[in-house]
């Protein structure tokens, strides 16, 4: 996501892209579905779509140790809308005892 800090704002001339640093971007004037206004507005657009792969490990609420005591796994999203890094981990935890931390 692109951010225009508020210092930004009460400095520059919005309406001069030149001025901004490169890594900034103004969005002026969109009116986001279902609101309505009458004041000029700045949104935050983000520019890059978030990674939909992950592998998920399944852990017990009363486990000490989810990264080696896992009992199940699963992929979720598909290898094609991947980023350099995926698949990402998540741990989702279910109610029950780990019998490993016994």
């Amino acid at each position: 996501m692109r951010f225009l800090s508020d210092s930004y704002s009460s400095h520059i001339d919005l309406t001069s892209p030149s001025k901004l640093e490169p890594h900034l971007e103004v969005i002026p004037h969109v009116t986001p579905p279902l609101q309505t206004h009458t004041s000029p507005s700045i949104y935050i657009i983000p520019t890059s779509k978030m990674c939909e792969y992950t592998r998920n490990y399944y852990i017990y609420t009363s486990c000490v140790d989810p990264g080696a005591h896992y009992f199940s796994t699963s992929i979720d999203g598909s290898k094609d809308r991947q980023c350099a890094k995926g698949p990402h981990e998540r741990y989702i935890v279910v109610p029950g005892h780990c019998p490993l931390c016994s």
